[in-house]
């Protein structure tokens, strides 16, 4: 559970905050299945990388930009490409590692307002 900024903890978040962090908890599931041309998963590890440092920071901005880049990423895109390939491991790794985060800290925020998720 979070403190406020009064107690010297973390400040409470703001509702854009909890909004983009959702954003990303329905987005960042989706990676783990695409199947993209391989050239393409160094941005999109790039991307990751950026999202979670944004995370930590709490940079909204960076979040938010960070988001709207990996929303770009579209497999689609790629449908007539023959060279697909799925997530390098690491990436299912890093991607798995900040779902799990972004999952914990949800939870928190919900017990500190006396919900349950």
């Amino acid at each position: 559970m979070h403190a406020d900024a009064a107690d010297g903890g973390t400040p409470a978040r703001s509702a854009e905050e909890l909004a983009l962090r959702a954003d990303a908890l329905e987005l960042l599931p989706f990676v783990l299945g695409w199947q993209i041309p391989a050239e393409w998963w160094s941005e999109v590890t790039e991307i990751i990388e950026a999202l979670a440092a944004a995370v930590r920071s709490r940079d909204l901005d960076a979040l938010r930009a960070a988001l709207d880049d990996l929303a770009l990423i579209d497999p689609v895109r790629a449908a007539t490409r023959i060279d697909h390939t799925d997530p390098p491991d690491d990436l299912k790794y890093r991607v798995n590692r900040l779902i799990d985060d972004l999952g914990a800290d949800a939870d928190d925020d919900d017990q500190g307002r006396g919900r349950r998720r």
